[in-house]
């Protein structure tokens, strides 16, 4: 074993223990609280908004929306429907929407898992553990790739992790998120 799987095994436990000790459930409320809660819908929203602009009684209310706006002769208004303001006001919608529903699906879980049984106590556990864990895991991901965009496959980091116990080596170059810099 090498120092870097030394610092990864650290790491993971300390996480794991934030998460141990945190427990899912306001784990998960602290993660989606603030600025946080709005970037996941951001991204929910942008992973799901093809899918709603390709159902059918959305694309009915879409276009009557353009109809209502087309009858009138305003410049602003053709200004409006040149930047296609249907779209623009369902992006709208659909990120209150989410918001909504994430604030709603957050409670519900904080509830269900800091209720005080011990069933549901040892479940909220271990449940914050591996949530912290995967956390981690993002993390050194997103790291991995920053490294990885300033100093490629020749650089000091990945000498450094040749001969990793848990081939950190390879995670270094097959990286998920890096091969979006190989395109």
């Amino acid at each position: 074993m090498i120092l870097a799987d030394y610092i990864f095994i650290g790491a993971a436990i300390i996480f794991g223990i934030l998460g141990l000790t945190v427990g899912f459930g306001k784990f998960l409320g602290w993660l989606t609280s603030g600025i946080r809660g709005i970037l996941i819908s951001v991204l929910v929203c942008y992973l799901i908004f093809g899918f709603v602009l390709s159902l059918g009684f959305v694309q009915n209310l879409l276009d009557l929306f353009k109809e209502k706006l087309a009858a009138s002769d305003a410049g602003f208004v053709k200004f409006l429907l040149t930047i296609r303001i249907d779209v623009i006001v369902l992006a709208i919608v659909l990120f209150g929407i989410v918001q909504i529903v994430r604030k709603i699906i957050v409670k519900i879980l904080e509830s269900v898992m800091e209720a005080d049984n011990v069933v549901m106590k040892a479940i909220n556990k271990t449940l914050g553990m591996v949530l912290a864990f995967a956390i981690f895991l993002g993390l050194m991901l997103v790291v991995g790739q920053i490294i990885y965009a300033v100093q490629g496959e020749t650089g000091e980091i990945y000498a450094s992790l040749q001969g990793s116990f848990f081939r950190l080596d390879e995670l270094y170059l097959v990286n998920p998120m890096t091969s979006i810099i190989k395109l």
